[in-house]
Parts: structure tokens; sequence; C-alpha cells
């Protein structure tokens, strides 16, 4: 992708992100602590197929306003397949920050910029370790369900899609979880 391509798409991103002030029903109260305003969720997700994959996505986010809120998440993963007549085991980690912008209650725009590393075995048995960035933008749905919790869909779109990705086949990242504070 072009640089000018991802340039447009970060512009796209942080305006729609940081669009003016806006009082919402679901703005913070004015006794709010900023403790109150952390949130904390992520994902767990495991598949034993072909190959076993287990893997953990935290994030922890804090809400600036009654619509933006930012955050950090970390990935760690592990799978062990057969690869070239051998047992390959693997670990892969990586990290991001990302930005939230809710449109409405339930609707809310999504950018995350990071990167991630994963382990390789090439058919003579040799490991190496790739990195690669990304760059996600989508959006999501969310609804309550407590006071503090809430279950959310998520379609996000790899914008970047580096060669070395090996999540570059084109398709969008989908997602379904639970968030504590969101």
């Amino acid at each position: 992708m072009s640089r000018t391509r991802v340039a447009a798409c970060l512009l796209f991103a942080v305006t729609t992100s940081l669009g003016g002030p806006v009082r919402h029903a679901w703005a913070q109260p004015s006794g709010e602590t900023a403790a109150d305003r952390v949130y904390w969720g992520g994902g767990i997700s495991a598949a034993f197929w072909d190959y076993t994959r287990i893997r953990v996505e935290p994030l922890v986010g804090y809400r600036i306003t009654g619509s933006l809120s930012a955050g950090l998440k970390l990935m760690g993963e592990y799978l062990r397949y057969e690869q070239f007549g051998r047992t390959v085991s693997s670990i892969n980690y990586g990290g991001s920050a990302f930005a939230r912008y809710r449109f409405i209650e339930q609707l809310y725009g999504h950018a995350e910029y990071g990167g991630a590393t994963y382990e390789t075995v090439n058919a003579q048995g040799i490991e190496s370790r790739i990195g690669y960035p990304f760059l996600l933008l989508g959006g999501g749905f969310v609804q309550r369900t407590g006071r503090r919790t809430s279950l959310f869909f998520e379609i996000l779109y790899d914008v970047l899609q580096d060669e070395d990705s090996p999540n570059s086949n084109g398709g969008p990242f989908v997602s379904i979880g639970v968030a504590v504070g969101f």
C-alpha cells in the first residue's frame, strides 16, 4: 500500500476519532474519578484441529471523554503444528495502542496501530522470527449487560497488509467478547 493511502487512512482515523466535544447521555457523571474511567477486557481463543492454537489478548483502556477512549493491548499466542515432516512449537507476541470513538452509545469506531512477531520454520528446519506492523481500522457494536459490563462485536481491517504478516490475506478480523467498564 502506498504511503499516501496509509497517510489518508490515518488522517481519516484521527479525524473520525477526535471529533469535537459532544455531550451524550453516556458521558461521565460529574463525580466520576479517574479510576472510574479505566476499562479492561480482551480476548481468549483456542483451536485444536490439525494444529493447536491458544491466544490471549488482554487490553486496558481509559475513557478520555464520554465518547473518546484510548488504550493498550497485548497479544500472546502458542502454536503447535506439523510442517515439513516435523512438529513445530512457537510462541508469538505483540502489542498495540488503540483509540475508540463512540458515535452513539452502541456504535463505535476503532483505530489500532501495533506490531507483532511470529516464529517460522523453513524446509531445512531453520527457525527464524519475523516481525510485522499493522494498522487496524473498523468499528463495532457494544451492548451493556450490567452497570460496568458489556458484550461487543467488532470488525477490523488491516490497511497496511504488510507482506510479512501472516494475516495478509486481505480478510477482516472479527471479534466477539466481553468488556468491563467500556
